[in-house]
């Protein structure tokens, strides 16, 4: 192998290997940005807090918001948005 040869191959592994951390430096990334998984049971805690303080009735106007007659009908999917509002009772300026 000639001299250039060497440094053509030197520098593709190189390449090669600068590619590889982007690619894991990318990943890393984008799943430092999703949202953290919420669960049934987060969701509960902070609704039994808002309904201690008086907000049962407007916990049941986002259940059903949401499509549900009670908490476990609503899907995963939606536990972020329902959690925000959720959250927004009683904070309102």
């Amino acid at each position: 192998m000639s001299a250039k040869e060497d440094l053509l191959a030197r520098l593709k592994d190189i390449a090669s290997s600068i590619n590889e951390v982007i690619e894991n430096l990318e990943d890393n990334e984008s799943s430092d940005r999703s949202e953290p998984e919420i669960t049934l049971e987060q969701i509960r805690g902070i609704m039994a807090s808002k309904a201690q303080n008086g907000y049962a009735n407007d916990l049941r106007k986002i259940i059903s918001k949401y499509g549900g007659e009670k908490l476990s009908d609503i899907s995963k999917e939606r536990y972020q948005a329902l959690l925000k509002d959720v959250e927004a009772i009683g904070n309102a300026s």
